[in-house]
C-alpha cells in the first residue's frame, strides 16, 4: 500500500481528482457520496493498482484505513415463498442522480424526512426476476417512482439505508457501549461520536410491499460491512434510533426480536423517550401526523436505541 503525495490531490464533493500520474486510474474517480474523505484530516493511499484507501493522518492504514474505491457491491441470494429464489444487489451510490432518487424512496416511505447527508447503501433486484406477490408490488409502484429508481430497464432499486455520524447529540444508549467508559469526561457531546467510533445507520427504507420478506435485514447486514470497511471513519460500533409504538416496546422487552436484534443489534430497554405520531401517507400523498388521518389512532410511540458493537 503506497501513500499518495497529497499535493498531488484534489475533492471535489465526492470528485478525486490526480494531478500526478501515481496511480495509473486516471485523471479522476468518483468516491461514492458520503465517503467521509477529508484530504486535510487524512491521507490516501493506493493498493494494488486499483483500490484506493484512506486513513486518518498518522495513523497505520493497515489497521485504521478504509477502502473508498471502487465503491461497495456485493450479491446476496434470498428465497422468499411464492416468489422463487431472488438475486439482490447491494450497493453505495456515486452519482448525484441515483443519490437523489434513494433519496425518493425514504421521502415516500419513512415516517422521516430523507437525509441531506451521509453515505446511501441501496438494494436492487432484477424485475425479470420476481414472481409472485412481489410481482404484484412492482406493479403496484406508481410510473413516476419506477422510473426514478431504475438503474437499467431490468434493475430496480427497492431500498435503501443511510450512514452517517450522529454528532449533534450524544444519546443516553450511548452508556451500554464497552468503551464509553474510556472516554474522557471533558470531551464535547459533539465529539463522542468520534471516540466511541460509532457510525449512526440514520434511515432505513423499503418501498411499499417489499417489508417482511428479509430485505431489511440485508440492508442492515451489508450496512454494517460498509461502515467497517467501505467509510472513513472506520467504524467499530454502530448505532441506530428508531421509533416504535408503546406496544412493539413491550413485545421487544418480552423478548420479541426485530430485525435488527437478529442482525446481532442490542437496545436500550431503559433509555426511551416520548416521540410523536409517526407520519403516514394520507390519501393526497402527504406525510402527515398518523392520529390526523381518519382510520388510524395515533398510538403513543417511543424512541428506542440500538447499538451493535465490534461490527
Amino acid at each position: 500500500m503506497d501513500i499518495i503525495n497529497p499535493k498531488n490531490l484534489s475533492l471535489r464533493k465526492n470528485l478525486l481528482i490526480f494531478k500526478g500520474k501515481e496511480t495509473g486510474l486516471g485523471k479522476y474517480i468518483f468516491l461514492p457520496i458520503g465517503s467521509g474523505l477529508k484530504l486535510l484530516k487524512h491521507d490516501v493511499y493506493i493498493k494494488n493498482g486499483t483500490e484506493i484507501w484512506a486513513c486518518p493522518k498518522g495513523q497505520d492504514p493497515q489497521n485504521f484505513g478504509s477502502c473508498i474505491f471502487p465503491h461497495y457491491s456485493a450479491q446476496e441470494s434470498l428465497k422468499v415463498e411464492g416468489a422463487g429464489e431472488l438475486t439482490l444487489r447491494l450497493r453505495t451510490i456515486n452519482n448525484e442522480l441515483e443519490w437523489h432518487s434513494a433519496q425518493e424512496i425514504v421521502r415516500r416511505t419513512h415516517y422521516l424526512r430523507p437525509a441531506q447527508r451521509g453515505m446511501q447503501l441501496v438494494i436492487e433486484l432484477s424485475r425479470t426476476d420476481v414472481k409472485g406477490e412481489l410481482r404484484k408490488s412492482i406493479e403496484n409502484l406508481s410510473v413516476e417512482s419506477v422510473d426514478r429508481n431504475l438503474k437499467t430497464d431490468e434493475a430496480l432499486v427497492i431500498g435503501c439505508a443511510v450512514l452517517d455520524t450522529l454528532s449533534f447529540g450524544n444519546p443516553l444508549g450511548r452508556k451500554n457501549l464497552s468503551a464509553y467508559s474510556k472516554v474522557p469526561r471533558e470531551t464535547p457531546r459533539g465529539k463522542y461520536a468520534d471516540e466511541l467510533n460509532i457510525a449512526w445507520l440514520s434511515r432505513i427504507a423499503l418501498e411499499k410491499g417489499f417489508s417482511g420478506f428479509g430485505l431489511g435485514s440485508l440492508l442492515v447486514k451489508h450496512a454494517k460491512r460498509v461502515a467497517s470497511q467501505y467509510r472513513i471513519p472506520k467504524a467499530i460500533n454502530m448505532e441506530v434510533i428508531r421509533t416504535v409504538s408503546v406496544s412493539r416496546l413491550n413485545e421487544l422487552k418480552s423478548g420479541k426480536e426485530d430485525f435488527l436484534l437478529k442482525e446481532g443489534f442490542n437496545f436500550d430497554s431503559e433509555n426511551n423517550q416520548y416521540a410523536p405520531p409517526k407520519r403516514i401517507l394520507d390519501k393526497d400523498g402527504f406525510l402527515t401526523p398518523s392520529n390526523l388521518v381518519d382510520g388510524f389512532g395515533g398510538e403513543a410511540n417511543r424512541k428506542v436505541y440500538y447499538y451493535a458493537e465490534n461490527i
